[in-house]
């Protein structure tokens, strides 16, 4: 997938499909308030929970905590379920030429994949 610009997130499916579709794990982040964003680097776990649900392995970027949760629990034990809801859950183009301070939004269509 090749992008210019971060994809807003616009459902729990919608990430999933993005991470299923990678070999490596992926740059995401939540737009806070506007302007803050608070980076997350996110894979699917090599396991599903006990219920059959997928994981993914989160590294929370701002303090360095790993977190392994299941997809479905996003909303319950998560900020990114609500910045989902929100809007404001974003996937990073990896440009590594882009300063991560300054990236240009852009809205997902499903005619984009």
């Amino acid at each position: 997938m090749n992008m210019e610009k971060p994809i807003k997130i616009k459902s729990l499916k919608h990430l999933y499909d993005i991470l299923d579709a990678s070999e490596n794990a992926r740059e995401f982040f939540i737009l806070c308030n506007g302007c803050g964003r608070s980076w997350k680097t996110i894979s699917l776990a090599d396991k599903l929970d006990r219920f059959g649900h997928y994981k993914l392995e989160i590294l929370n970027e701002i303090d360095d905590t790993r977190q392994v949760l299941a997809l479905a629990s996003l909303f319950k034990h998560s900020l990114i379920g609500e910045a989902i809801s929100k809007g404001a859950f974003y996937l990073y183009d990896g440009n590594e030429n882009h300063d991560k301070s300054d990236v240009k939004l852009y809205e997902y269509h499903e005619t984009d994949f």
